[in-house]
């Protein structure tokens, strides 16, 4: 009989363990964390102030075209019809809008935009670079 209380309370003793065991782990465990959908990450994030690296490059492209375009004082250019890629060289050379007549003649030759230039009047930043000045001559814009 004696040993059969001792089962009894071993056993009890044992189930009690168990439910304490199994209360504390649930009490002190860590939640299940929510599983979120990458569009939820971001509109999270959007709205703690976060944006995309692509957004942030945009931005940053175009704070540095503003500061671009705010650091150049802008000339207005009269290139006449008939003028030579020479002569315009000059013309922009004598407004400061190019530092190199040469370069920017040479620039125009091997882009073979000689006959691409059109006349007209322009209003450009100075000290631009030659790049900039052909897209505008040939009326491409960036």
């Amino acid at each position: 009989m004696i040993s059969h209380l001792i089962d009894r309370r071993m056993m009890l003793g044992l189930g009690i363990g168990l439910i304490i065991s199994a209360l504390v782990f649930l009490l002190f465990s860590s939640p299940q964390k929510e599983q979120l959908s990458e569009e939820e990450i971001i509109l999270r994030a959007e709205t703690m102030g976060m944006v995309s690296q692509e957004k942030y490059r945009e931005a940053l492209e175009e704070v540095e075209r503003e500061d671009k375009s705010k650091d150049k004082e802008l000339v207005e250019i009269q290139i006449p019809n008939g003028t030579s890629t020479g002569n315009i060289a000059t013309i922009l050379k004598a407004n400061n809008v190019i530092e190199n007549e040469v370069n920017f003649v040479e620039m125009v030759y091997l882009l073979d935009l000689q006959y691409k230039l059109i006349a007209g009047t322009y209003v450009l930043p100075q000290e631009a670079d030659s790049a900039e000045i052909i897209l505008a001559l040939t009326g491409n814009k960036e």
